[in-house]
């Protein structure tokens, strides 16, 4: 069996800004620190006309003395099993952790 899912991972120097003031925003603590999260449902535009719909997931997590952050951008359109997709991707941003790099940085 195929599930179809997606993640995106991304460093940005942007701060969550005004994406914290969404009302499907709130603030979480993951192994890595505190996120902000974001569900939300999308809907991509199709050959016919319609919309394909698209459960997504959003973590953005401060990442230790470097001034960015990590966006984490999961994606299922699987929308009949939302809920537990929503538990996978909790499960795989909750595994997130930092490692001490050259830098000695954690």
């Amino acid at each position: 069996m195929t599930v179809l899912a997606s993640l995106l991972v991304t460093v940005t120097l942007l701060s969550p800004g005004r994406a914290a003031e969404a009302s499907d925003a709130s603030v979480v603590d993951l192994a890595a620190g505190t996120a902000l999260r974001r569900r939300g449902c999308t809907s991509a535009d199709v050959d016919d006309g319609g919309g394909l719909p698209s459960i997504t997931l959003d973590y953005q997590v401060p990442v230790p003395g470097a001034g960015t952050h990590l966006l984490l951008t999961f994606s299922t359109p699987l929308v009949h099993i939302a809920d537990a997709m929503v538990e996978l991707f909790e499960a795989v941003a909750g595994s997130l952790r930092w490692r001490a790099g050259n830098s000695g940085r954690e």
